[in-house]
């Protein structure tokens, strides 16, 4: 699973045109096809930068026994793990020096220039 979290995250990384300020949604949908195709993904996907939807993409299945499958409207619950990971995100980009302990996050202009 960590693998799959760096692959994750290596493709956003990727999907980012920082010069041209797009953002490259066919590097995500060829992750996405390529972990559905091998059902090795079950969830959404959702970007939005400024209250605009950049990106959205379910697949895989809410129900496996019952076949049900996800939609971009389904509903999960999130576990406390998820903490952990925004932490540590959190922390990388402190590390960085893309993120100050104390500066709001929705004033960095460094997210500004990522998407």
């Amino acid at each position: 699973m960590k693998k799959l979290h760096l692959l994750i995250l290596a493709i956003l990384t990727l999907s980012v045109n920082s010069e041209a300020q797009n953002f490259k949604s066919a590097n995500l949908d060829s992750l996405m096809n390529g972990l559905e195709q091998n059902n090795k993904f079950n969830g959404s996907l959702a970007f939005s930068h400024q209250g605009r939807v950049l990106y959205k993409k379910a697949i895989g299945f809410s129900d496996i026994e019952a076949g049900v499958k996800v939609s971009t409207k389904t509903k999960y619950w999130i576990g406390s793990i998820t903490k952990m990971f925004n932490a540590t995100l959190v922390f990388k980009a402190i590390e960085e020096n893309k993120l100050d302990l104390n500066q709001r996050i929705d004033t960095n202009p460094v997210l500004d220039d990522l998407i």
